[in-house]
């Protein structure tokens, strides 16, 4: 059995604003084993970036968080700056959303590698520092000495986005976490990213979390989903499993949502919009968009339960109660 890398346990998030109290990621759990490929996938605004601030406790103030996050026996939430110091970059990493602006403007590529190693390594010479720089860069296809020399203007976005995958991967961790690494690439460059991380997982044995609000994107390197909506899992399993018998409608909407290159070529798309996170509908929080949609659901909220086949599903389509009747 695989070891567990990572373990979330009823982690929620929300934001206070002047409205009320914004309830971005409500009871999520899951684990993460050694070696697995996890892909996070949902609507822009279903809470799948605050998840992962929430999981690396880079959440400040109106921001708040309740529930574990649990690294090599120690919740992450209760860790002071200086612990997790000691995690970040060295065992987890992070791909942020937007990553490609993310790099300085002012500074040259070289100075913000130094700036990220030396703050971990301490005192280790220059020379070792530019040898681990260079591999990182080599392994991601790039030229080290064009690229170290480069302000982030004189790179393409494909290539800033190999220099942050670099960033993350330079201090050998054991987990990372990518939040949209493909976003605003072009879909060749996309392609490129995918299949470089998928080698990266190989030759580094890493545990990925990959998020993306394209499940098309996630099918090709990951090996278990969850699907978000409104802050919660709504379903997760195998991969292979949600995109050939999606259960929940939210879900199916997803999948039916992808481009094919045979048969039916209409793009489909789900009806409705993403609910106020704020003031959300009673019961099911899909409900309101969903076309299986029975009484039940508009005064309870489901449970994800655990069906047969091992998949977990938040749905009265197969019968499972409230948190109430939990």
């Amino acid at each position: 059995m695989s070891d567990l890398v990572l373990e979330v346990k009823n982690l929620s998030v929300g934001y206070l604003t002047k409205t009320g109290l914004l309830k971005a990621v409500e009871d999520v759990s899951f684990g993460v084993n050694e070696g697995d490929v996890i892909g996070i996938v949902g609507e822009s605004g279903s809470g799948k970036s605050s998840l992962a601030n929430g999981v690396l406790k880079l959440l400040k103030p109106p921001a708040i968080s309740k529930g574990e996050v649990v690294y090599e026996g120690k919740n992450i939430l209760d860790l002071s700056d200086q612990e997790l110091r000691e995690i970040r970059w060295k065992k987890m990493s992070y791909i942020p959303q937007g990553s490609m602006n993310s790099l300085n403007p002012v500074m040259r590529v070289k100075d913000q590698f130094l700036g990220i190693i030396r703050s971990h390594l301490g005192a280790s010479s220059d020379g070792e520092i530019l040898d681990r720089i260079r591999g990182s860069l080599e392994k991601v296809r790039l030229d080290s000495d064009t690229v170290l020399s480069a302000y982030p203007h004189e790179l393409s976005g494909g290539m800033k986005q190999r220099v942050i995958i670099a960033m993350a991967t330079c201090l050998k961790p054991r987990l990372i976490l990518a939040d949209e690494p493909t976003t605003a690439l072009d879909v060749v460059t996309q392609k490129e990213i995918i299949n470089m991380l998928k080698q990266l997982k190989k030759e580094m044995n890493l545990t990925l979390i990959m998020i993306s609000h394209d499940v098309s994107i996630l099918a090709e390197v990951c090996n278990h989903l969850l699907i978000m909506y409104a802050g919660r899992i709504v379903e997760a399993g195998p991969t292979k499993d949600i995109l050939t018998s999606p259960k929940h409608p939210y879900t199916m909407g997803l999948v039916a949502s992808i481009p094919k290159l045979v048969g039916e070529k209409k793009m489909l798309s789900i009806p409705g919009e993403p609910p106020n996170l704020i003031n959300p509908p009673l019961g099911c929080v899909f409900h309101p968009r969903c076309k299986f949609r029975m009484d039940i659901c508009e005064v309870k909220e489901p449970v994800l339960s655990l069906l047969e086949s091992g998949r977990q599903v938040r749905c009265f389509l197969y019968g499972h109660g409230s948190e109430s009747d939990a």
